[in-house]
This record gives structure tokens, sequence and C-alpha cells, in this order.
């Protein structure tokens, strides 16, 4: 908060890098990101923050609603039945959770989130 950088966010994700049933939970790497305008990422960035770009390219994207401790059933719907269904292989890259709403103001059976992984 006092960078100011949350009064300019278009919005929030985290990249989610490690998958919880397979890495232990004190080494699970997560980044939580403010979505900012281009022209308004400040040239030097407060201590501890890095600059992440989000590239383009073709995702499958799943919609949840819902407490964000439920968001594991989205990655096993998403990760384990539906794409492997489908032929298709995952890129390398870190899985996106797009918060469309904050805790802060929904209630949590009300909030909704996308889970984005990018394919090939």
């Amino acid at each position: 908060a006092r960078t100011g950088l949350f009064a300019r966010t278009l919005g929030s994700l985290a990249l989610v890098y490690d998958d919880p049933e397979i890495t232990a939970a004190e080494r699970l790497r997560y980044d939580a990101c403010l979505i900012l305008p281009e022209n308004e990422v400040p040239s030097r960035l407060p201590d501890g923050w890095v600059r992440r770009t989000v590239g383009g390219g073709q995702y499958a994207v799943a919609r949840h609603r819902g407490p964000h401790e439920t968001l594991s059933a989205v990655y096993v719907a998403l990760l384990g039945h539906w794409l492997p269904h489908r032929g298709v292989e995952l890129e390398d890259v870190p899985v996106i959770e797009v918060y469309l709403n904050t805790p802060d103001e929904t209630p949590p059976e009300e909030l909704e989130t996308e889970v984005c992984v990018q394919i090939r």
C-alpha cells in the first residue's frame, strides 16, 4: 500500500509454479501479482518486488466460483481429466490464477477465479 501501486491496479493474479500433490508445502512457489497498465509500472520497483510479463499464446481456462481453498477441484478437473482427454501438451510455464473479485469485497462462496493453463 505504501507504494501507491494498489490504486493503479487493473486486477490481481498469481503465478503458480508447483503442484501441491508433488511438492512439499514448505517448497511451494507462488508469485502474487498486481496487473498494471504498461505505462504505470515504475522504473524502480520497491525492494523485494520483481517485474513479470505473462506471455501470450493459447490457454485452457476453467472458472471457479467459491472459496480459494477449494480451487484444487478445478485443477483436478482441468489438468487431471479434461486436458488429458484432449491430447494437448502443456507449455512449461506457471499456471495463472486470475482473481476476478477480492475476498475483501466478496463473500467466499461468490469469489470467482480463472485457472489458466498454457497449451501448445
